[in-house]
Order: structure tokens, then sequence, then C-alpha cells
């Protein structure tokens, strides 16, 4: 006692707390100016004039050894009661310092705190506060996606989505915030698509508000289902609100892509992990809507450190502990197979593709007056491209979609030329117009033609997904009444019925895809017609400088991920490309800039598991998340 009554800090009554787990009223005397009754006391770590803390009794206190040679009195748990620790405190050479997931522990629990205040803040936002934030947050989720790929700001966009939700008391509450939040979501993200409305003789501004309408009240909707659903009857505590959430969500997203109108499953989810490559290899497992909820289920842990209600519990330490830690090992274990597969794809080449991108203007196209100039320009970089005059010819040349605004089948002098210019066993793949006649009607096609090496027509594809508002009128019978037909019209197609296997002879077999058809997941290989490649042809014209062709570019990798084959994509600006069966840009043209890639086709990857079972895995752990969530809510479950 000696030795430690002799210190500043006047350890003795502090020693004697510990070894009789706290001083009772009336036992010796106390040091002055604290409390007499169920306390031991420690002094305080920073300071050197003897004030004391106040601990409770269930608390003992060991030694740790400070840089200044000096010790503190620092709690720990009663299980971890020692003798040695006890001791350790009479002999200085023994003091032990604190441990590593002390620290840990201490760190979370102040990240919990953290959290928890500013999830209660969130939550508790009123009135236009609360809406503008949802809204902005919808908004600068745009930015995980493609050409930006900030990946960070998901779990920062989601988590604030949770809060809000998690503060909404009622129906109507509940919406409003969902729609805020779904209204920056796509009317940000897809504000792209009303530059279609000014191009050429198709301009007319007045047709930007039916497009707000679809993007605001029409594509949110299974988003806003969703959120209604889960916040309204399936709603918990901790844990399982969030994997619920994430389990809705996914399935809002699935929904989408199949039944809004002809579907539009443009910028869901899982296309924010191609932020990282090894990541988005997952997709050849699970597709597109797997990534979703993998994606979405790891942005929202944040949240499990903070509830938006006064009321709620937050999820329990153990839980605090163990997702993030299991997250991080998923994390690095998934990053590590994504290499490993990248780095085991088939590396032998194929045969030499050709594509063409003509950087022709789409007002240039709709005026129509110049189609000798287009023509002599295609011929020019099919056959004599600058820079590539010594190079072989190629096996396959692909023109981009409606290459040149004519029947191409009907135009018997651009043919005749291509005759001349083709090499033998050659294919020419080309978008084109086409025209037939059914049931005394005459159908028009956005169509992609194979013309062999005398030209002939051998195969076509007529484009079955149109696009909304400018191939097609979806609700016709509703917006023929508001004018919209008019421009469906000018723009408007009929929808293809054929196959989208393509045989083209003594070359390798390939699945066509017009345009946005590449976005759809699972519906690109027709039963026991594996194709060796994909052929996707587009023109992004008609949408600017935006980002609109960097995410149509993105949505062809994953494309090329899920079904392990080659995208070789030709579009009219840009961007094309010839992707491999893991998803690399082999060859890439930027946007804007007239040319042709020279490629040698990379070979198919063997099927994947997504090609054989599709959005199978997706589903069940969707379900089995759903009934996880439902049986921790009503059995009270902790988490």
């Amino acid at each position: 006692m000696a030795r430690l009554s002799a210190w500043p800090w006047g350890a003795e009554p502090l020693l004697s707390a510990t070894l009789r787990g706290g001083r009772a009223a009336g036992e010796g005397p106390l040091p002055v100016g604290l409390p007499a009754a169920g306390y031991g006391y420690r002094p305080c770590v920073d300071c050197r004039d003897g004030r004391a803390q106040p601990v409770a009794d269930d608390e003992e206190w060991e030694w740790t050894r400070r840089e200044d040679w000096l010790y503190s009195w620092r709690a720990v748990s009663p299980s971890a009661t020692s003798w040695y620790r006890i001791l350790s405190a009479w002999n200085l050479r023994f003091a032990r310092p604190i441990r590593i997931e002390r620290l840990y522990s201490q760190s979370l629990g102040q990240l919990t705190r953290i959290m928890s205040s500013l999830a209660l803040y969130i939550g508790q936002l009123q009135g236009f506060r609360a809406y503008a934030l949802a809204f902005l947050a919808g908004a600068v989720s745009v930015l995980t996606f493609a050409p930006f790929h900030f990946l960070f700001l998901l779990p920062v966009c989601l988590c604030v989505l949770t809060w809000q939700l998690d503060g909404c008391r009622g129906f109507w509450r509940t919406l409003a915030i969902a729609w805020a939040f779904s209204a920056g979501f796509f009317g940000v993200g897809l504000h792209w698509m009303g530059f279609a409305f000014f191009v050429g003789e198709l301009e007319n501004p007045l047709y930007v508000p039916y497009l707000a309408g679809y993007l605001l009240l029409l594509l949110p909707l299974f988003f806003l289902a969703a959120c209604v659903i889960a916040r309204r009857f399936l709603w918990g505590e901790g844990l399982p609100r969030l994997l619920v959430f994430a389990a809705l969500i996914a399935l809002a997203d699935w929904a989408r892509g199949h039944f809004m109108a002809d579907g539009l499953p443009w910028n869901v989810w899982g296309n924010t992990m191609m932020a990282v490559s090894a990541w988005a290899q997952m997709a050849s497992l699970v597709g597109v809507y797997g990534l979703s909820l993998v994606g979405v289920m790891f942005a929202l842990i944040p949240a499990l450190f903070g509830d938006g209600r006064r009321e709620a519990r937050i999820a329990g330490k153990r839980t605090r502990w163990l997702v993030p830690g299991f997250a991080v090992v998923f994390a690095v274990a998934a990053w590590l197979w994504g290499a490993h597969y990248i780095n085991s794809a088939p590396e032998h080449e194929g045969i030499a593709v050709r594509i063409v991108q003509p950087n022709i203007k789409q007002s240039d196209k709709l005026a129509r007056n110049d189609l000798n100039g287009m023509g002599s320009l295609m011929l020019r970089l099919s056959f004599r491209p600058e820079g590539y005059e010594n190079s072989p010819d190629p096996d396959a040349i692909i023109w981009p979609e409606v290459a040149i605004p004519v029947v191409i089948e009907n135009e018997t002098l651009l043919r005749e030329f291509l005759a001349k210019y083709m090499s033998p066993g050659s294919r020419l793949i080309a978008g084109s117009y086409r025209y037939d006649t059914v049931s005394d009607e005459v159908q028009s096609y956005n169509s992609l033609v194979v013309l062999d090496d005398d030209a002939v027509p051998q195969e076509h594809y007529d484009k079955q997904h149109l696009v909304p508002f400018g191939e097609y009128l979806p609700y016709k019978t509703f917006f023929e009444k508001t004018g919209l037909k008019a421009l469906a019209k000018q723009g408007g197609f009929d929808k293809g019925t054929g196959s989208r296997f393509l045989e083209l002879g003594d070359l390798p077999d390939a699945v066509a895809l017009i345009c946005f058809e590449v976005i759809f997941s699972g519906d690109i290989i027709e039963p026991g017609k594996r194709p060796d490649w994909l052929i996707n042809v587009s023109n992004d014209a008609w949408y600017g400088d935006s980002i609109g062709p960097w995410q149509h570019l993105d949505q062809a990798v994953v494309r090329a991920i899920e079904e392990g084959l080659p995208v070789a994509r030709s579009t009219n600006t840009g961007i094309s490309a010839l992707i491999d069966s893991r998803g690399r840009i082999l060859a890439k043209l930027e946007f804007g800039k007239r040319g042709v890639l020279d490629v040698r086709l990379p070979p198919p990857s063997p099927p994947t598991v997504f090609s054989r079972v599709g959005d199978a895995p997706m589903f069940a752990a969707t379900f089995l998340l759903l009934l996880l969530s439902i049986w921790s809510k009503f059995r009270r479950f902790p988490a």
C-alpha cells in the first residue's frame, strides 16, 4: 500500500474497491467530494489533480502502461477477472497493455453513438427538408453508375433512405419519401432520354412532359411498392429490416425489367458493381439482379448502427461485430475469386472482325440529304479505312444500327459495291430498315441483316424489344388521346417475332442484339442454341455526349459476364467496343470518334451458372431472406 499511496492520484481507495468488488457505505474514509455508496473510483486519465470518476460495482480495473511511464485504470468486463490482473497492480513489471479487441470494441461503441445520432436526426426530419434530402440521395446515387462508378456513395444514399423510412409512420409519408428518392434516381439518371426530342425533324419540346411522366410516375412503381410493402408490413428492428429491404429492392429491379411496358431494366442496382471488375464476376453466378441483392445488402450494413425511430432498438453488439466482419471476409473472398476467374479466361484468337463507327450526326440521318455520301463513307471505312490499308481482310464487318437510313436489301447499287470489295467467305452484318407485308398490311422493322460475300441477304433479325415512346407507343389507347401518337408514328416500328440466332456460314454462330436489347438480363440466349459470340448494334447519337452511351456500354459488359460470351459492339457515334467473355474491354472507340476497330474475336467461356439456371439463385436467396426477416420480426429474434 505504501507504494501506491505515494502516487499523486491516491490509488489506495481504488485498489481497495477492486479487491472488495466496490465500496459499501461506511467502509473506511472516502476521498473528499465523492459519493459514499455503491461505487468504486478511478482517476481521470488525463488529469493529475487527484479528481476521480465513479465506477459501477460490476466493473473491475486493470493497469495499462502509458507512454509517459504512468499508469491509469481501465474498466474491463467482469468475465475477464483474474488474480493475475489484480496482482499486476502490485508489480508494475507485469502491467499489460489494452488488448486490440478491446480497442475495437470501444471504437465500435463510439461509431454506434455517432451513427445512432445521425440516423435519429435523419429519421425525424419533417416537411420540405425530409423530401429534399430523399431527392438528393436518389440523385447522388446516380454517381454510383457509369461513367462515374463512385461506389462509396451507395451506402450513403441507401442508408439515408433506410433511416428516413424508419421515421415514417403512415402510408402516405412512406410513399412520399420513397417517391422523392425515386424521382431523384430516375429523373437524374435517365434525364438524357429527353435529348431525343431535340434532334432534327423530331424536335418538339412539348413531348418532354410525357417522358417526365414516364420516368417519374411509371418507372418507379415497383420501387415504390418495395418500399411501402417493406415499411408497412415487414419492417422490424436491427438487421431483419435491412434484409427484407434488400430482398424487395432486388425483386423490384427484376419486375421493372419484365413488366414495365416492354421492360426497362436500365440502371438496376447490380450495375454499380461494375466499379470493381473482380466483384462484377459474380454476375456469372447470380446475374445482375443477384448482384443487386448482394450490393444493396452490403450497402445497408452501416444502417445497423442506427435507427430513425426514437423508440427502436439498434442491432445488438454481437450483430454489429459479426455482420461487418463477415462482409469484409466475403468482399475479400469475392475479389480473390473474381480476379482468378478473370485470369483463367480462354486466350486463343478467333476470326478477324472489323467494327465500324461512322459518327454520322443523327440530324443528317433524319434529313436524308446525303445518302450517297453516307454510303461512300461506310464503304471507305469498311474496306479502305485510314491507317488500316495493310491490314488483312476481315472475316466479319459490323455496321451500327441503321448505318444508312435505307433498306439495304433493296439497294442494288450499294450491294454491287459491297460484292466487289468483300473477301471470299466473309459476312457483312448491318443494321437496316426492313419492310414486310403481313395480311395485306405493310410492317416496318428495325432490323439486322447478314449479307454474304456476294452481298446476298442470308439472315435477318427484327428487333423485339422496342424503345418506349420512340419506336413504339406503350399504353397506346391512353396516349393516342393526348397527341403522342404523332411522335410514335415518326419513329415507330412493329415488334419482331423471329429468332435472334444467326448462322454465319463458316463463321461462328452469333446472337443479334439491337440497341438496348442488350440490357435485358436472361433474355439473350434461346434454349438449346448457345452461340459463340454476341453482336450488339446501336445508335446512341440520339442522346448526344451524355451519360447514356456509357451506361449502355456498361450493360453490354454485364451481359458478356453473365453469359460467358464475347460481345462485338458497333455504334454510330460511340461507344463501340470488343468485350471478352469476362467483361474486359479489349478495344474501344471513344464517343464522337470516327474509325474502325480491327480485332480478333476472343473465344467463349464454358456455359456459366447463370446461363444454365438463370435468376433461380436470386429468387431462392430473396425467398430465404424474406422468410428469415418475417420470422425474426414476429418471434422477436434479437438482431
